[in-house]
């Protein structure tokens, strides 16, 4: 199955769809509860507004989910650990872990950290498919500063999980360009920064906003095949079982959550709809972008292999240059990744040499 799957993290994607996050608009603090982290009935700094948990501005907590999890000696469902660990976060929050910052654009995205008040130019993240905002939000750290760090959220997740999810790549596209336009965020040179299905989301913004004449700063493509490698397709594999099989294939996530039918129903409808919108992706003829490109490959991907990443070259006129990193898909995890790649970003939009 061709797919730009995404890391399944439970309460950054599924959960929150349940879960309250910021309000719109407003930057959760750092970290997010993982798989790894509901297992273990853990806690991180998790964003809520609404006093112990997010139930009360939601309702109810799922009544599904309930497979237990053992945590030491205790036992406990894995919906009864999160709604513990989100309420004792709570009481980090307001210890003062971080300060929530106001977002343009409003729905579409988050300022996750505030940079300086003359950003040289702005960058947008875009999420993998199945990922949402808050999976950039130690990478926006690092960049943040003469970087004006905006991640974008898709509808139909964490805090717009009630808006219809966008199974269209161009739609995708431009919806958010739309926002960008209409809410002047062309004023800085623009640059995107796609993982997996964001590659795809960012190219089509590009073209969009080319066309419009604002012609992006950078595009840099992560983990994704490149456009002209993508194909539509008539029927789609888009069923619970292809899409489980490839998450254990890509890895990335937690093998018990995957095993979990409660939270397999949690996370799965994203998913579903994510795949379809790659499955069906089929680049139009266009004229090359002529903006710099680069791509970054995990050099043990088997979704991406080199050539599909090297293609990449063909979507614009302009300098390119391929980087290889070890690891898999989701080579971009590992945080020595991270602040490498941060490093050649932040290189790249402040002025060192294009590649050649």
């Amino acid at each position: 199955m061709t797919n730009g799957f995404g890391q399944c993290h439970i309460a950054r994607m599924g959960v929150n769809r349940t879960v309250a996050g910021p309000r719109v608009g407003e930057t959760p603090v750092e970290g997010l509860l993982t798989g790894a982290d509901l297992a273990a009935g853990q806690d991180r700094p998790h964003s809520t507004r609404a006093p112990y948990g997010p139930w009360r501005r939601w309702g109810s907590p799922p009544k599904r989910a309930a497979t237990s999890a053992t945590v030491g000696q205790t036992h406990v469902g894995k919906c009864d650990a999160l709604v513990h660990a989100v309420a004792r976060s709570r009481e980090r929050v307001e210890a003062g872990v971080t300060a929530f910052v106001k977002a343009p654009a409003g729905r579409w995205l988050w300022r996750y950290h505030r940079g300086s008040d003359h950003p040289v130019c702005r960058l947008l993240l875009l999420p993998h498919a199945g990922g949402s905002a808050s999976y950039f939000y130690r990478f926006s750290q690092l960049l943040a500063g003469d970087i004006d760090v905006l991640t974008v959220q898709y509808p139909g997740r964490m805090e717009r999980y009630a808006e219809p999810l966008v199974c269209d790549i161009e739609e995708l596209a431009r919806q958010l360009s739309t926002a960008l336009l209409e809410h002047e965020l062309t004023d800085l040179p623009l640059a995107l920064f796609g993982h997996s299905m964001g590659c795809l989301v960012g190219y089509e913004a590009a073209s969009f906003l080319a066309e419009k004449g604002h012609p992006a700063r950078w595009l840099f493509a992560s983990s994704c095949r490149a456009p002209g490698t993508v194909h539509g397709k008539a029927a789609v594999r888009t069923t619970d079982d292809a899409i489980v099989a490839d998450l254990r294939r890509l890895g990335g996530t937690d093998v018990s959550v995957l095993d979990d039918p409660g939270m397999r129903e949690l996370f799965l409808p994203v998913l579903r709809s994510d795949s379809r919108a790659v499955e069906l992706y089929g680049e139009r003829p266009r004229a090359p972008l002529n903006v710099p490109v680069t791509a970054i490959h995990g050099v043990d991907d088997p979704w991406v292999d080199r050539r599909a990443a090297q293609a990449w070259s063909a979507v614009t006129s302009g300098p390119f240059e391929l980087r290889d990193f070890l690891g898999g898909h989701f080579y971009f995890s590992q945080a020595e990744h991270q602040a490498t790649v941060a490093d050649l970003v932040r290189s790249r939009l402040l002025g060192m040499p294009s590649p050649s």
